[in-house]
């Protein structure tokens, strides 16, 4: 059975566990971004990356704890998209991905604060990006009712999975 793990308590849950009673609590608050954030991922090492309606993505580092909860730096502010980024994640390596409404997918070089690769092929604003843990391929929806399939090592589309009749979501 998978598990997800609570950060703020430490605790280990899974689906079929009832939901904690006591409520969430703020764990930091990351401001930098001119307009609405509209995705949000966390990085392995701790690290978070945001996506906003200011077509940037922004990396951030938790810094210590403080009474009030804890602060975030942005360690990083990636400007490379058109319009208003709605997806953002990280590959297995580390790097960050992020989809627009401008229709591309970008990798992002994150130290230099530029694309490492434009991915295109959708035709309509790429509504989410995944990568398997499995096969390391990247997944992306889209409102052109597509799903593509992505080779991270070639920066290539592999498949367009097709037969939505509206537009997708998720992956």
């Amino acid at each position: 059975a998978r598990r997800i793990l609570d950060h703020s308590s430490g605790r280990s849950m899974s689906a079929a566990d009832p939901m904690p009673t006591e409520p969430f609590q703020l764990s930091a608050i990351l401001t930098g971004h001119e307009q609405d954030v509209r995705s949000v991922g966390p990085f392995a090492d701790g690290q978070v990356i945001t996506g906003s309606r200011d077509a940037t993505v922004r990396v951030w580092k938790v810094d210590s704890e403080s009474a009030d909860g804890a602060s975030a730096t942005c360690t990083h502010t990636l400007s490379g998209h058109t319009h208003f980024v709605g997806a953002v994640g990280i590959t297995a390596a580390g790097e960050a991905l992020s989809g627009s409404n401008d229709k591309h997918i970008i990798i992002w070089n994150t130290e230099a604060a530029a694309p490492a690769h434009v991915l295109q092929g959708h035709t309509e604003p790429v509504t989410c990006v995944r990568v398997s843990p499995s096969s390391g391929q990247l997944f992306s929806a889209s409102w052109d009712k597509t799903a593509r399939v992505w080779d991270l090592g070639s920066a290539s589309c592999v498949a367009v999975l097709k037969g939505h009749e509206a537009a997708l979501w998720a992956v």
